[in-house]
């Protein structure tokens, strides 16, 4: 299995695994046709992606790597199929044996995820990630308020492939990777490598492929920087050239490719615009707002979201009067 083989393969399982603890019944059935014959019967959109994920199995990998587990919902499937096994769909057995042993899986995976330790996971991080989302719609409309237009640039901020991979205490990576960010953060409240950010908020992640990396928008006021593209390559070269050290980091910028997105949060939004501050709060920083299992998993204490102060209502002296 590749590597973005196994990110599609956790990503399609995390997603069954929640639907599954959500329905009821049984989701697998047998029918026979006009000349005696029994086949499997599946209507459901959960069961085809249920069967899905069983045929396609699980490589060793998979199974054995600890990032992997930490995902609650990927491990719950992991320990049921530690009891079924992988293969069972393709071994000798008959129509009725395979259904039995389909809502069996099922059944399990359900008792797995509908625990009282599952539940107080999924209720505390779904309270989490509500006040990020509350927080962050807050700031950005406390901006909107306060410049008659804004510059978002949109910046990931990572490190060279593979650099965690391997890494035997992620716990001490993430101070390390906290502290590039606290360089970051203390070079651009002083002007460098751009003056004049008003703003920013930042999710620190942990991806099976690119290792611990930052989402980052950074906010500047549009009335005097408008050229976002060329904006967030400075602030992306800064990360690597000046606070990652030995040639490490790595950064992606999402608005030079923002005329892909069907629905634009990026580059300069002015107040009127209502549309696009929408995206920006819904699509773009609502996706920033998600749960990383990995750093909650080993720090479930540890700060993930950052953002900057929020502006006082009508700030005078911060931009052009508003106007269309």
């Amino acid at each position: 299995m590749g590597s973005q083989e196994l990110v599609v393969h956790c990503e399609q399982v995390e997603a069954v695994v929640k639907r599954l603890s959500e329905t009821e019944g049984e989701l697998f059935g047998a029918k026979r046709d006009k000349s005696g014959r029994v086949s499997l019967s599946f209507d459901s959109l959960t069961a085809k992606s249920l069967k899905r994920v069983l045929d396609s199995g699980c490589h060793r990998e998979c199974f054995s790597l600890a990032t992997v587990n930490m995902n609650p919902y990927v491990n719950t499937f992991h320990e049921v199929l530690k009891t079924h096994g992988t293969c069972f769909l393709k071994e000798a057995m008959s129509e009725e044996s395979k259904v039995a042993h389909l809502n069996k899986v099922v059944d399990d995976i359900r008792l797995s995820v509908n625990t009282d330790l599952m539940r107080n996971i999924n209720r505390r991080q779904e309270k989490a990630k509500k006040k990020r989302v509350e927080s962050v719609s807050g700031y950005i409309e406390a901006m909107r308020s306060s410049y008659a237009r804004v510059n978002c640039l949109r910046v990931d901020l990572g490190y060279r492939k593979g650099m965690f991979a391997d890494s035997e205490n992620l716990l001490e990576d993430l101070a390390l990777v906290k502290s590039h960010w606290k360089k970051m953060r203390e070079d651009l409240a002083r002007g460098e490598p751009v003056e004049g950010l008003i703003g920013f908020v930042v999710s620190l992640e942990y991806g099976l492929l690119s290792g611990y990396h930052f989402h980052a928008i950074f906010i500047y006021n549009g009335a005097y920087r408008q050229q976002d593209v060329s904006l967030a390559k400075i602030l992306g070269d800064h990360w690597v050239q000046n606070v990652v050290p030995n040639g490490a980091g790595r950064y992606y910028n999402c608005n030079r490719f923002k005329d892909k997105y069907r629905r634009l949060g990026v580059g300069v939004i002015n107040h009127y615009e209502n549309e696009k501050f929408e995206v920006l709060k819904s699509v773009v920083l609502g996706y920033m707002a998600k749960t990383d299992y990995v750093i909650d998993s080993i720090s479930p204490s540890e700060r993930a979201w950052f953002r900057g102060i929020t502006p006082k209502r009508n700030s005078q002296g911060k931009g052009r009067p508003r106007g269309k």
